[in-house]
């Protein structure tokens, strides 16, 4: 059985076209400063390997506790450094209707599942005991 979780959680996803892979330490910067952004709950960031992207070359993908923080995300002094300082400077120049971003926020469901091993443990247990008394009750 799944239990919706609240409040809903945000995912921000943004493609970019480059001029260059990421380098290692240009990505562990680039997750190291925006996970010290309040409401970032994780954060991943790779190379496309596909040709099915379109030419966008990298992406960032972090997810949020809300939509409230997803809008102050956006003006945060580390997401302000990381776009600025590790984006922009491997981003090519684009045109209205063929974008070096492209980027989109959704907010989802994230559910838990109630079942656990207690839930478990009880069936064993009560299992254990019914088969038990068949035996007893046999002698």
């Amino acid at each position: 059985l799944l239990v919706p979780i609240s409040p809903m959680p945000v995912e921000h996803i943004v493609l970019f076209k480059t001029s260059r892979s990421f380098t290692a330490d240009e990505i562990a910067e680039i997750r190291t400063r925006l996970l010290k952004i309040p409401g970032v709950l994780s954060v991943s960031v790779g190379m496309n390997y596909t040709k099915r992207a379109l030419e966008y070359a990298a992406g960032v993908v972090v997810r949020l506790t809300t939509k409230e923080a997803e809008v102050a995300y956006q003006t945060h002094p580390q997401h302000i450094y990381v776009r600025d300082n590790l984006l922009k400077p491997v981003m090519i120049t684009g045109t209205d209707s063929n974008p070096p971003v492209l980027a989109m926020d959704y907010q989802f469901h994230e559910s838990v599942s109630i079942f656990n091993w207690q839930v478990l443990a009880g069936f064993v247990c009560g299992a254990a005991v019914g088969c038990l008394a068949m035996a007893m009750r046999h002698r």
